[in-house]
């Protein structure tokens, strides 16, 4: 008995909700019509809410979104771990609007701001012969065999001048190889000279032998500013560009955040 009590009034609860919300009835025309006019301002007032809605939207995520920086640092072939952090920056959507890069960092990060994908930079580098990377000159296969097995045994040389004065290199290669590959790798970004105009603005840093600043290329050869960015001190010769050096810039700033930040950068992703 109780239970049947409990669904009668179910029933009237719900018809009487139900019947609270049926529209008002109408008979004469003008009553129609003034019903009519109305739902037409609600419409009208909902669609200027939601154009309003639209362009506070669109101005929100394209124009006043905090810009993101991406920074990833030098540390040989660690470097390689960049692409897992840009295959997960991928997968969540996350823009980024400036990247900056230190010695191996330089190299992922240039060919993510000129437009190569996770999985294209993934390709590059595991296709890399490093070997190869690490002879001195490009016309090796014009060497004779002895010549190419004393610059395996010995890649260091030593010179001396007239005056019995012994020369050591500055480093063990002089880095000629490594840029002629750089510069396959970057061929796709071949005339733009200002990094700003690249899909992602990017900038390599690099250290000034001569005075040990940390300094940011932002212009010029892709392939050299690299090259600049990874000549670490004793492997590869300082790369000189007019009456300057420069060796790699981990030297003087191997996680350069506030370079990222002087770009423009509101949040930074750094590695």
């Amino acid at each position: 008995m109780k239970f049947l009590k409990k669904i009668v009034l179910f029933y009237l609860l719900s018809l009487s909700i139900f019947a609270s919300h049926l529209p008002n009835r109408v008979n004469s025309k003008e009553a129609k019509v003034k019903e009519i006019e109305r739902q037409i301002e609600e419409l009208e007032l909902k669609r200027k809410n939601l154009e309003n809605l639209k362009a506070t939207f669109l101005k929100t995520t394209d124009e006043n979104r905090p810009k993101v920086g991406l920074v990833l640092s030098g540390g040989g072939a660690k470097g390689a771990a960049h692409i897992g952090v840009l295959r997960v920056i991928e997968k969540y959507g996350i823009p980024v609007d400036y990247v900056v890069g230190t010695s191996a960092g330089s190299i992922i990060a240039a060919m993510y701001s000129v437009g190569y994908t996770p999985d294209e930079i993934e390709k590059t580098v595991t296709d890399l012969q490093f070997y190869e990377l690490f002879r001195n000159a490009s016309n090796r296969d014009l060497e004779s065999i002895v010549q190419k097995t004393q610059s395996n045994k010995y890649p260091l040389t030593i010179s001396l001048n007239e005056d019995f004065n012994l020369s050591l290199p500055m480093g063990v290669l002089n880095g000629e190889y490594i840029y002629l590959e750089l510069k396959k790798i970057f061929a796709r970004a071949e005339g733009v000279k200002d990094f700003k105009e690249f899909p992602i603005p990017f900038r390599a840093m690099t250290t000034n032998l001569q005075t040990g600043e940390s300094v940011a290329i932002d212009s010029g050869d892709l392939a050299l500013a690299t090259l600049k960015s990874m000549a670490i001190p004793t492997f590869l010769d300082p790369i000189r560009d007019g009456d300057n050096y420069y060796v790699d810039g981990g030297v003087a700033d191997n996680f350069p955040v506030i370079q990222a930040i002087n770009m423009g950068a509101d949040v930074v992703i750094g590695v």
